[in-house]
């Protein structure tokens, strides 16, 4: 009889154990894509506090190079430069941006790089922008670390097969094989030192589809023509602080519409 009531009793819990699991599922369910959102929480936490580190090991090595007695005023010039550039550190990197133009302006569409930056300087204001135009890309990694801006656009001339003027976003695994011809040091060899160097900083190679590049030649007007719709792209970021959460998908858009001349970007 004991064993019986034991039996009878085990069976009760087995049966409360079950109900109260089939309770549970609806609460599991909920919680499922709660998860892959504490996920992505996670990553972009990790990313602030990298960009934190690296801010924070900027002004310990500043202030480990600045030894002055309590209440001193710098008078060095070198110390004062390192103040500015402390004081520049300081403004959010996410409304610091650079933008690198590759190329060579004695070879047709080769110098739209140029192009854009030559442009950009006359618009943009040095505080949160860092505009370099260059064939050697690799001699300006140290520029980049000072600035660390929040994302760094690259813009060159390309060769994927579009159409002349087509503007693309270059993926790093097609760099090598894009790239290949255009300059002496190859981009892969830049994009390594950034790497290295420039942990929480976002890199965008854009390439416009050239086409010519004989040497003494002008640059092709469609590809003028892209270099204008950069330079708008770029300025409309900057004015709604957007450039690096939403340069991925104008730029999808330049990819997709046509090639028409664009009005009125100089006019700041």
């Amino acid at each position: 009889m004991a064993d019986e009531t034991a039996d009878n009793s085990g069976k009760s819990f087995l049966e409360r154990f079950r109900t109260i699991g089939k309770k549970l599922n609806p609460v599991k369910e909920k919680v499922k894509p709660l998860t892959g959102k504490f996920k992505s929480a996670g990553k972009k936490i990790s990313k602030i506090t990298e960009k934190l580190h690296i801010k924070r090991k900027r002004k310990s090595d500043i202030e480990k190079k600045i030894e002055l007695p309590k209440n001193a005023k710098p008078a060095m010039p070198e110390i004062q430069k390192l103040f500015e550039k402390y004081e520049k550190s300081t403004i959010k990197p996410e409304f610091r941006f650079a933008v690198m133009g590759i190329g060579n302006d004695l070879k047709g569409d080769d110098g739209v790089g140029w192009y854009v930056i030559d442009k950009l300087k006359k618009i943009l204001p040095k505080e949160n922008a860092l505009l370099m135009k260059t064939s050697t890309p690799e001699n300006h990694v140290k520029d980049i670390r000072d600035f660390c801006p929040g994302i760094l656009i690259i813009v060159d001339s390309a060769s994927f097969g579009g159409r002349p003027g087509q503007i693309r976003k270059i993926e790093e695994h097609e760099i090598q094989r894009i790239f290949y011809s255009t300059h002496t040091t190859p981009l892969t060899i830049f994009m390594k030192l950034l790497k290295q160097d420039i942990l929480a900083t976002k890199v965008i190679v854009i390439g416009i589809q050239k086409k010519q590049t004989e040497f003494g030649i002008p640059m092709s007007s469609g590809v003028k023509r892209s270099g204008d719709r950069i330079i708008k792209m770029i300025c409309d970021l900057n004015d709604t602080k957007t450039m690096e959460k939403g340069m991925d998908g104008a730029i999808m858009k330049l990819s997709s519409s046509g090639s028409s001349p664009v009005k009125n970007i100089f006019k700041k």
